[in-house]
């Protein structure tokens, strides 16, 4: 059976804490950004601001050591009732779905990761 977990990650890719979660969900999507959404409880130790924030943490959807998903954090709603902290993140391409390029960007080597950072921190 496969073992998951999921990561959170600052915006560079450097590993932030690994986070409990339940109810996790997420597809693939060929054309456009894909969804993650997952919940996590509210009174657990790593659910923390300076762990799980949107809009500053990105979450990894790890498969037995290998990352299947990522994506920035958009959404961390908290229900006091269900004890519980619903989060919601885009793919990776969510980057460049909001961001618009207004040049041609030339990369001297092929690094898909480096040429993705130059255009969302450009």
């Amino acid at each position: 059976m496969a073992k998951y977990w999921l990561e959170t990650r600052d915006r560079l890719g450097a590993f932030v804490a690994k986070i409990p979660f339940y109810n996790l969900q997420f597809e693939k999507g060929y054309n456009g950004p894909s969804g993650i959404r997952w919940s996590s409880p509210l009174y657990h130790e790593q659910i923390t601001p300076s762990n799980l924030t949107p809009g500053i943490h990105e979450v990894a959807v790890m498969r037995d050591g290998s990352c299947i998903a990522a994506g920035p954090i958009w959404d961390a709603s908290i229900s006091t009732d269900s004890r519980a902290i619903n989060c919601s993140a885009q793919s990776l391409e969510d980057y460049l779905d909001v961001r618009l390029i207004h040049r041609d960007s030339a990369s001297p080597a092929f690094d898909s990761t480096q040429l993705a950072y130059d255009l969302i921190t450009e």
